[in-house]
């Protein structure tokens, strides 16, 4: 087996994105927004940005407009893809595992909604001339990918810049 190199988790908070991407981005994509967990991180880290949610499961989104409550968040209730259309999610209980019995305490009662729906899918232009490329930050679940898009090139790279701004 080779040998693996080390793994130093970098955390990501208001001052990595900062780093990353500058003070100025006027234009935040937040996709897979979920609760709005990182939504108040976003808008302090980025105050004279638009952040636009997305998030299609209508749980969260329950709780997302409960909870983020400035005129700066758009929530958009539907899914990000590369066409436009529907799509279906596989949705799960909603429940942790048993060995997190507080964060069990913060869900309600029937929230048990396991199944599948059916949300919409949509493509995200770039809001009609109002954010240039150097002005988006695009943040993923997981922050799998946080992406400052700086020029053309880096848009075609992967199959979720394709979705997160239409070629």
């Amino acid at each position: 087996m080779p040998d693996l190199p080390p793994i130093h988790p970098t955390p990501v908070d208001g001052a990595f994105l900062r780093a990353m991407v500058g003070v100025g981005a006027r234009t935040v994509l937040e996709v897979g927004a979920n609760r709005g967990m990182h939504t108040p991180m976003l808008l302090h880290a980025f105050p004279g940005a638009q952040v636009h949610a997305f998030e299609p499961d209508p749980r969260a989104c329950e709780h997302f407009r409960t909870a983020i409550r400035d005129r700066r968040v758009t929530l958009h209730q539907l899914a990000l893809g590369a066409v436009n259309g529907r799509t279906e999610f596989h949705v799960s209980s909603g429940q942790p595992p048993a060995g997190f019995p507080a964060s069990r305490e913060e869900y309600p009662k029937g929230r048990d909604q396991s199944g599948s729906i059916r949300k919409p899918k949509k493509q995200v232009e770039l809001y009609e001339g109002q954010a240039t490329l150097g002005d988006l930050l695009g943040m993923l679940p997981g922050f799998e990918i946080v992406r400052r898009y700086d020029d053309d090139v880096l848009l075609r790279n992967t199959a979720i810049d394709r979705a997160i701004v239409r070629p």
